[in-house]
């Protein structure tokens, strides 16, 4: 059987490397480098099932999106909602994040300190989130000891603001509230209904 489960299985292994740094290294900073081993991890347990789950309307959605209905259902069921509807642990995920947006950002560091908008949804917080790893737009805003991250990306063209010529949006967050949100992510995934035989524990 050729292996293709990169929606459940991969991200899976994806957060038993997480669960074990977390195990084997308990702090959190620039020694232990325990930022770069999260990045590390998100980039491709973040953006290998989003890209084959979410509804991609620029470039066609992937053929995942189609064959396993009901997870995306469950994702888009979780993501399409209000972020002021959201239960824990995401809400307290995004209780702890700042966004803003802004012309694209020239300047070393970039941070944001604003609410989100009223009506603003998690896959849109997930989407900058995603941008910004997928396209290296990260900011530590610089600190000797890193303490928040934030990820910039394109603004859509339903956020822009008047008088923007390149509107960014940008997304900070906490080091810890990104631990949160990881440790949200790979719980989403261990419960998407998925048909039996998907796995293949010899795969590595």
């Amino acid at each position: 059987m050729e292996y293709d489960n990169f929606i459940q299985d991969f991200p899976s292994r994806c957060e038993r490397l997480w669960q074990g740094w977390k195990r084997d290294h308990p702090g959190h900073g620039l020694d232990d480098l325990s930022v770069t081993a999260m990045l590390c991890i998100a980039m491709p347990g973040l953006l290998i099932p989003m890209e084959r789950l979410q509804e991609n309307q620029r470039y066609g959605s992937h053929r995942d999106r189609s064959l396993f209905q009901q997870a995306t259902e469950r994702v888009d069921n979780l993501t399409h909602r209000p972020l002021s509807t959201l239960p824990s642990p995401w809400a307290d995920i995004i209780h702890q994040a700042r966004w803003a947006i802004r012309e694209r950002p020239s300047e070393r560091s970039v941070v944001a300190t604003g609410s989100f908008p009223d009506n603003y949804q998690l896959w849109e917080f997930l989407r900058v989130i995603r941008n910004g790893l997928a396209h290296g737009n990260i900011d530590t805003g610089g600190e000797t000891v890193i303490r928040h991250l934030s990820f910039a990306t394109s603004t859509l063209a339903a956020r822009k603001l008047p008088g923007l010529q390149n509107g960014y949006e940008i997304v900070t967050l906490p080091v810890s509230a990104f631990r949160g949100l990881l440790d949200a992510w790979f719980q989403l995934i261990h419960t998407l209904p998925l048909p039996s035989g998907m796995i293949e524990d010899a795969a590595d």
